[in-house]
C-alpha cells in the first residue's frame, strides 16, 4: 500500500512538471517565438545599445522662470557647453589627464581625478561620440546662488584596454551656478571650491578681489559667468 502511494505521488508530480514546463513554454513561445534564451539575451543587448538612456527634466516649467530672471542667457549654449564638457571628459579619461578642463569646481575636478585613478593601469578608448539630446532638468534660485541642472543622453564606441569595441548608451548631469548676489550668500557656502581661471590655483572666498597666488582678478569673473559645480554619470 505505501508503495503504490510513493509511486502515485511520483506519477503525478511527473505530471504536474511536464504541465509546468509545458505552460512555461506557451509563455515563452507567445513571447518570444521559436528563439533560444541565449538569441533573447543577444537582442536585448542589441537593443540597450541601439536605445538612449531615458532623461527626466522639467524644461517647460523651468524655463520661462530662467527667461525671466536671465533674459539675455540662451540656453542652447549652456547646453553646448555641458556637451562640450562631457566630450572633453571622455577625452581626458582616454589620456589619464584633465588638466584641459579648466575653471571648473573642486567637485568637479575630483570627480574627474577620481575616475582617472579609478582606471589604474587599464586605457580606454571613446569612438564616435554621438550627443543624443541635452534637456534642463531643473532651475532653482536660492541664497544668492542659480543653479541650473542639465541632462545629456548620449552613445559612443567603448573600448577597454586590447578589448574590442562596443557601443554604449549614456547619460550625464551637469550643474551650473551663477552668483546673482554675493552679499545673500550663506557662510557655509562661501566657499564655493573654484578655481582661478588664470593659474587654476583654488578660490577661497567668492567675495575675493584678486587670486592669492597669480594676484589675477576674479571677483567680476566669479559673478558673471556661469560655473560648471557638479558633473556625474546617472
Amino acid at each position: 500500500m505505501g508503495l503504490m502511494i510513493m509511486l502515485f505521488t511520483v506519477v503525478l508530480a511527473f505530471c504536474l512538471y511536464l504541465k509546468i514546463r509545458k505552460d512555461l513554454s506557451n509563455v515563452w513561445h507567445g513571447f518570444f517565438g521559436n528563439k533560444s534564451i541565449k538569441e533573447v539575451i543577444a537582442n536585448r543587448e542589441i537593443q540597450a545599445q541601439e536605445t538612449p538612456k531615458t532623461l527626466f527634466g522639467m524644461e517647460t516649467i523651468s524655463l520661462p522662470y530662467l527667461e525671466k530672471d536671465f533674459p539675455d542667457l540662451n540656453i542652447n549654449e549652456i547646453k553646448s557647453m555641458a556637451e562640450d564638457f562631457i566630450i572633453k571628459f571622455l577625452g581626458a579619461l582616454e589620456n589619464k589627464n584633465g588638466n584641459n578642463l579648466e575653471f571648473n569646481s573642486e567637485k568637479v575636478n575630483s570627480y574627474i581625478v577620481s575616475k582617472i585613478n579609478d582606471l589604474g593601469s587599464d586605457t580606454v578608448n571613446f569612438n564616435n561620440i554621438k550627443i543624443h539630446k541635452t534637456i534642463l532638468n531643473r532651475y532653482e534660485k536660492k541664497d544668492g546662488i542659480a543653479t541650473l541642472k542639465l541632462q545629456t543622453a548620449l552613445e559612443y564606441d567603448y573600448r577597454k584596454n586590447d578589448d574590442q569595441y562596443k557601443k554604449v548608451q549614456d547619460r550625464f548631469i551637469t550643474e551650473f551656478i551663477f552668483i546673482i548676489d554675493e552679499s545673500q550668500v550663506s557662510e557655509s557656502a562661501k566657499a564655493l571650491g573654484l578655481n582661478c581661471p588664470n593659474c587654476g590655483a583654488p578660490i577661497k572666498n567668492i567675495g575675493e578681489k584678486y587670486c592669492d597666488y597669480c594676484g589675477s582678478g576674479i571677483k567680476d569673473i566669479v559673478k558673471r559667468v556661469w560655473i560648471l559645480n557638479n558633473f556625474s554619470q546617472f
